[in-house]
């Protein structure tokens, strides 16, 4: 039981990017700082990750997760590129396989989600037990634009992490090599 809802909490978090629009720009936190190539580095708020933006994230609202709050930040360029985390705690003990690995079969249903949705999966792929990448187009509703999107989520230390990066502009495929860039910035401190 604890794996399917742990599949559902995942499903919750790569797929979030869903109803987004371009968001507001809005006061940013205080855990971030410039790097080298105008990049900044932020940092996590417990100190627990850095994750370099190609700009200033902004903190979004809360949102509901099944145990406990999903926290977003999240940067969109002048460009029309979108990034961001969204990061929720699982519950249970962090050193134990199951919440540190993903279940075999998360794959299908994140896609079969995805379809039921309307969307089209371009692929989606394990890159290790605890990391899974997924690509796809999405119908951002009223306006019917699409937006190309990949996602890649960590389930790590019982919390789950998920990178977001998407094109804004209708019908524009994303830059994957600026996606893996930040995805490839993920550090996990403690």
């Amino acid at each position: 039981m604890k794996k399917v809802i742990l599949l559902l909490l995942a499903i919750a978090s790569m797929t979030r990017l869903a109803a987004q629009t371009l968001p507001q720009t809005k006061k940013t936190g205080t855990h971030e700082r410039r790097s080298s190539g105008a990049w900044y580095v932020f940092t996590g708020p417990e100190g627990e990750f850095s994750l370099s933006f190609p700009k200033r994230p902004s903190r979004e609202a809360d949102s509901e997760g099944l145990v406990t709050l999903i926290r977003t930040y999240d940067a969109v360029t002048d460009d029309g590129m979108y990034f961001s985390i969204n990061f929720q705690d699982i519950g249970g003990d962090p050193r134990a396989t199951e919440n540190n690995t993903w279940a075999s079969f998360l794959e299908q249903m994140v896609t079969d989600a995805a379809r039921n949705r309307g969307e089209r999966v371009v692929q989606v792929h394990r890159l290790a037990r605890n990391v899974v990448e997924l690509e796809l187009w999405q119908t951002v509703q009223p306006s019917g634009k699409t937006q190309n999107t990949l996602q890649r989520s960590i389930m790590r230390r019982s919390r789950i992490y998920t990178l977001g990066c998407a094109s804004f502009i209708n019908g524009k495929e994303v830059n994957k090599s600026i996606c893996r860039t930040f995805f490839q910035s993920l550090r996990f401190i403690k």
